[in-house]
Order: structure tokens, then C-alpha cells, then sequence
């Protein structure tokens, strides 16, 4: 019998035994570790073969290289027959989660906390899946090889969990229930992705802040009046903060200038002391320019930061942004300060700063401040050179 640790696959139970139970077994897997330890940089590792190998059959694709004796060169394994016959091996898992043949109600408080465990400070990046391809610069992260084909292999099976508690108390609601929206890192790929599903561990939300509010209504007419088209939310591919289901770019702690020099900006990208200031990045055309919408998030009863309108090339869209979100971070949301920094970074075709600009007459039906579409309109205008 075996049991898996966490995110050891129920397919792997039978290599996991011959690993940690068999003789031969447990010798290379201690040999693999040992050469591992001894390594340094780049290296190859000696992986001896884990059974007894008198035992040991291989259906081979070969070239003989010579008759008297007869010696052959293997040029690929074709089938491996594991050594040892009729094998069933029980696998199965400490604390699994699953539901047992018995569940017992409980009305004690749930052993575990609300949502998923978070040992991470709030002010820690959130790293996400974007279920996106690999973008096309990128190398490949996968060694491909062809399958060996595994005759006599042991019969897995699993064990049954005995008994299961249901807490009566509490209820964390799965994210895949939650209202959640599509979005795309913007990169070029391997394959055909435009947009995906986006996916995240679930974690804690914060509401989303009043200026995001005004823009995302603002961007949702201006779209419906055809003023711009493929609207979305452009996320970080690495590292990200939840305002209710968007993903925003979070600020850095510390930056670095041209001549390497760390500088600390904490407590500005700090809105207080467990919530950490974001940037919210939309891109959408406009008269057939790609055009990036970054919107400081600020403070409760601050004044607010002018909206940032980018052209930047095709290149690699997020190391762009991320580099113009350094320069933000380094003069502290002013964006006539760092200007110059932001044009000449690379990447960065050209830019315009837009002063927030309020309709005089507000919609009854919503609690919400609009937005003057027409100055935003007015500002793409400028930056596109319509």
C-alpha cells in the first residue's frame, strides 16, 4: 500500500511503491537524490534503472552492428514488462477531502478557515492561469519524448475514505459559481488564443473602487456606441490584485532607476495597511489603433491621479506595461513627472494623459458619477492623430 501526497496523481501510485517499498527501487531513487545534491549549474543525472534487472524486458528498436558476438545498437525501447506479475497495489490519501462510505453531520465550526488557507501577507502578488498558449517568443517548457509502452503493469486500487464529517456550519462558494470575466494577456502565441476563461485560486475580493467604477461605464457606452470595439481588461501574466473580478497590476514596493539605484515607495503604493495600491489596465481600438487605458486606484478622499492613454508596439505588451507602472510607482502617480521616463521607455510608441472630466447631468437610475465620454473621445483623438 502507498499513500499519495498532495498533488501526486492516483496514475503515478504504482512508480511511487516500486520507489519507496522495492529494494532496487528505493537504491536509484536515493541515487537520483544524492547526484541531484552533488550537482551544481547545469548537469546531467545518472537515473540507474529501478528494478532488478534480470527481471527487466525490453521490445527494442535496434541496428546490429556487428554478428560475432551479436551486439546491437538500441535506437529506441519500444515496451517494458514490469517484473513482477500480478501485482495489485493500494493506493490512497491522508486527509484527502473526498466523501467517505459514512458522513457524519457535525455542528462544530469547520477545521479549516473560510475560503481557500492564504499564507501569504496581503500585500503579496496573486499568481494566476490564464489558460492561455505559450506566447511565441517564449521556448518550450515541456520535454516531449515518445511513450514506452508498459506490459504487466500492477492493478491500482484505490481506498475507499471510511468516514467523512459535513459541518453544518459555513459555506465557502466555489469561484467558478462567482460572476467572473474573460480576459487575455495580449501576447502572441504558439496557437490561436484571443481570449480565455480566466482562472485564480480563490482568495478574499475587495470591492471595486469608485474610480473603476466610472470607467468601466464609461468604456461599456463608449463600446455600445461603436466608438471603440474589442474592450477588455488586460491583465498581469504574473502576479496580480483582485478588485472584485478584475484582475488589476499591482505597484512595486520598490524601484529602480537608470543607474540602479533602489528607492522605496511604500507607503504610497500602500492605501492602507493591509490593501495595496493597484493600476487598472482596459485596451480596445479605436479608429484602428490598439489603444492601453491605465487608471490609478486611490485612496479613500484622495485626490484623484489622471488616466494614462498608451500606443506601444507589438512586441511584448507586458513588459511595457510593466515598465511604464515602474515609473508611475517612481514619481508617486505623476504622470506630467514622469513623461519623459514613459516615452522613452521601449516599447512605447507615444502617450496622452487625460484629466477626468464629469457630465453635469447624472443618470437617476445609478448611484454613479458618469464619466464625459466626449473629453475621453477628445484625448484619443490627440493620441491617435485622427
Amino acid at each position: 500500500m502507498v499513500i499519495l501526497r498532495k498533488r501526486i496523481k492516483d496514475k503515478f501510485a504504482d512508480n511511487a511503491a516500486n520507489l519507496t517499498i522495492s529494494e532496487h527501487g528505493i537504491q536509484a531513487a536515493n541515487a537520483i537524490y544524492a547526484n541531484a545534491l552533488r550537482a551544481t549549474g547545469e548537469s546531467y543525472i545518472y537515473a540507474g534503472i529501478p528494478f532488478l534487472v534480470n527481471n527487466f524486458k525490453f521490445s527494442v528498436r535496434a541496428v546490429q552492428i556487428q554478428s560475432e558476438p551479436n551486439k546491437y545498437l538500441c535506437l529506441e525501447i519500444i515496451s517494458a514488462t514490469w517484473p513482477f506479475s500480478n501485482l495489485t497495489i493500494h493506493h490512497g490519501r491522508d486527509n484527502s477531502g473526498e466523501t467517505g462510505k459514512d458522513t457524519i453531520d457535525s455542528d462544530k465550526d469547520k477545521p479549516w478557515p473560510n475560503g481557500s488557507q492564504n499564507n501569504s501577507s496581503p500585500n503579496d502578488d496573486l499568481a494566476i492561469s490564464s489558460k492561455e498558449d505559450p506566447a511565441a517568443n517564449s521556448g518550450l517548457d515541456e520535454i516531449s519524448s515518445l511513450g514506452v509502452a508498459w506490459k504487466n503493469k500492477p492493478e491500482l486500487k484505490k481506498i475507499e475514505k471510511e468516514v467523512s464529517y459535513k459541518y453544518l456550519t459555513g459555506k465557502v462558494t466555489p469561484i467558478e459559481n462567482q460572476f467572473f470575466k474573460y480576459g487575455t494577456s495580449g501576447l502572441p502565441t504558439h496557437g490561436n488564443t484571443e481570449t480565455k476563461e480566466v482562472s485564480a485560486e480563490q482568495v478574499g475580493q475587495t470591492n471595486m473602487p469608485y474610480r473603476f467604477l466610472q470607467l468601466k461605464k464609461m468604456l461599456n457606452l463608449l463600446r455600445n456606441k461603436k466608438i471603440i470595439s474589442n474592450l477588455f481588461c488586460y491583465q498581469p501574466q504574473e502576479g496580480g490584485l483582485f478588485r472584485d473580478n478584475i484582475l488589476t497590476w499591482p505597484l512595486p514596493k520598490r524601484v529602480i532607476d537608470e543607474y540602479q539605484k533602489k528607492h522605496r515607495r511604500d507607503k504610497w503604493t500602500t492605501l492602507t495597511l493591509s490593501k495595496h495600491r493597484s493600476v487598472l489596465v482596459y485596451h480596445f481600438d479605436y479608429s484602428g489603433s490598439r489603444v492601453f487605458l491605465l487608471e490609478i486606484e486611490c485612496r479613500e478622499n484622495e485626490g484623484g491621479y489622471c488616466a494614462l492613454l498608451l500606443e506601444i508596439t507589438e512586441e511584448n505588451h507586458q513588459a511595457t506595461i510593466k515598465k511604464v507602472i515602474n515609473h508611475i510607482a517612481f514619481f508617486r502617480g505623476n504622470l506630467k513627472g514622469a513623461e519623459s521616463k514613459i516615452r522613452a521607455s521601449s516599447g512605447v510608441l507615444d502617450m496622452k494623459t487625460w484629466v477626468h472630466a464629469y457630465n453635469k447631468k447624472q443618470d437617476s437610475s445609478s448611484s454613479i458619477k458618469p464619466l464625459n465620454h466626449v473629453s475621453f473621445t477628445k484625448a484619443l483623438r490627440t493620441l491617435t492623430g485622427e
